[in-house]
């Protein structure tokens, strides 16, 4: 895949968390990996001595980060960054360039979550680039990639990259589906074609379809507890979803939110 994943980092068990999965992802994909850190500025309303010291503690925990991840010798490229400014607004910007966004959360399950947890959520909504929401309990065996499908045709994008990421962590990938109703007539078509995508992405990859009873947000959280990753689209032009929403705030396990373009109908038009 190449260039480079941006990774959190706050100082906190999650933030670590973060970069050592992001490292491992990037070793996988040919990336490098830089550490960003956000120094908040509230607004402008900071004094310039209280931001410099901010700035200052920002610079000496980066290093200390770096640091850890260049000892583990993993041949992956470590650099960091520090921005000024407010935290959402500077990662949407950020993410524009990057391969992707990781960041940690204290959140997995149904338990409380802080710090990364509520910042992940909101998140999601701005980034240009695929988001990626790493529980600090995540070292269970993990042996699939699980990506959500819907009604969208422009989600296949979604389907692709986690094909993709599955094969190459060498692992099978089910393609997920909330029924809609009664008949699965349409359940099946979608589900048909999202494994077709899938198929097409990487011929020789396992591919599983399953048809959930239970709402998609629950049968997302419920299946990334045994995955390696669990992947779900979301409408550029749109606040995250319930879907999306539902996932982030109960991982299971690791979660990767791709950003993606849907056409909509001109209005008035009749096509």
């Amino acid at each position: 895949m190449g260039g480079t994943m941006l990774v959190g980092v706050d100082g906190t068990v999650a933030g670590r968390t973060a970069v050592g999965w992001a490292v491992d992802w990037a070793r996988a994909h040919g990336q490098r990996v830089e550490m960003v850190h956000v120094v908040d500025d509230e607004r402008g309303r900071l004094r310039s001595r209280a931001l410099r010291d901010r700035e200052e503690e920002a610079v000496a925990l980066l290093s200390r980060e770096v640091e850890v991840a260049r000892a583990d010798e993993s041949g992956v490229e470590v650099g960091s960054r520090v921005l000024v400014g407010h935290p959402l607004s500077r990662w949407s910007e950020a993410s524009r360039s990057a391969a992707g966004v990781v960041v940690g959360t204290h959140k997995t399950g149904y338990a409380g979550g802080r710090v990364f947890g509520s910042f992940g959520l909101r998140l999601a909504s701005v980034t240009r680039s695929p988001l990626f929401v790493i529980p600090t309990d995540g070292r269970r065996q993990r042996r699939r990639v699980v990506v959500g499908v819907d009604d969208a045709e422009e989600r296949s994008a979604a389907v692709e990259f986690a094909a993709r990421a599955a094969f190459t962590a060498g692992h099978e990938l089910v393609v997920l589906r909330a029924a809609s109703g009664l008949h699965g007539v349409e359940d099946c078509r979608l589900l048909d074609r999202a494994a077709a995508t899938a198929r097409a992405t990487a011929p020789s990859l396992a591919v599983h379809s399953r048809r959930s009873r239970v709402p998609a947000g629950e049968s997302l959280a419920v299946a990334s507890e045994s995955a390696e990753l669990t992947v779900v689209g979301r409408d550029t032009a749109l606040a995250l979803g319930a879907t999306g929403t539902d996932l982030l705030m109960n991982p299971g396990g690791p979660v990767a939110v791709i950003p993606l373009t849907i056409t909509r109908p001109v209005a008035g038009s009749m096509c």
